[in-house]
């Protein structure tokens, strides 16, 4: 929470050799708890809680990021978990992507530092693979938001590597990470 800490973890990276330029925002809190299930889906992109710590994540990252790299990237949930989901939910996550995409380029004026925030497909959640990316996130800010892709996860939707990501280029969704 406080930028003069953020400044000395960076000042001891650099004087290790160490650099930060990516962070996995999926998990929230207790991600390593012995019984997670479920909890790891909370709070998803319905919430105004997912929104403030991915932003408050991309704060952290562009005062963690080394002067020589062009971007920083975040990896997060792919919107929530499937059910329940219905047009209520999906309209409020889509004005927290809105939110989201805004407050990332509030960040980029503030730092001069460009972050991105990629979705992760996941078994059992609304967005399971890069088809359903392409269904479920086209229209939101490809400047700042696209999708992580996971070679594991690819391999549990049964998804080609090549395909997957022709797919996404052809629907004009970046690989964020």
């Amino acid at each position: 929470a406080e930028p003069a800490a953020r400044l000395r973890l960076r000042a001891e990276l650099s004087a290790r050799g160490l650099e930060v330029v990516t962070l996995n925002g999926f998990p929230y809190a207790a991600f390593q708890a012995p019984v997670v299930k479920g909890d790891v889906y909370h709070p998803d992109w319905t919430t105004p809680d997912r929104l403030a710590y991915t932003l408050n994540l991309a704060r952290i990252l562009a005062d963690l990021l080394p002067d020589d790299a062009a971007r920083g990237s975040i990896s997060t949930l792919p919107l929530a978990w499937r059910d329940p989901w219905d047009a209520g939910r999906a309209a409020t996550a889509h004005e927290r992507l809105d939110q989201l995409a805004a407050g990332l380029a509030e960040v980029e004026r503030d730092t001069g530092r460009r972050i991105r925030v990629g979705f992760e497909p996941e078994p059992g959640c609304l967005v399971e693979s890069t088809k359903q990316s392409t269904a479920m996130l086209s229209g939101m800010d490809t400047d700042r938001l696209g999708v992580c892709v996971d070679l594991a996860h690819l391999a549990c939707a049964w998804e080609e590597p090549a395909e997957a990501l022709a797919r996404l280029r052809t629907a004009g969704l970046p690989v964020v990470k």
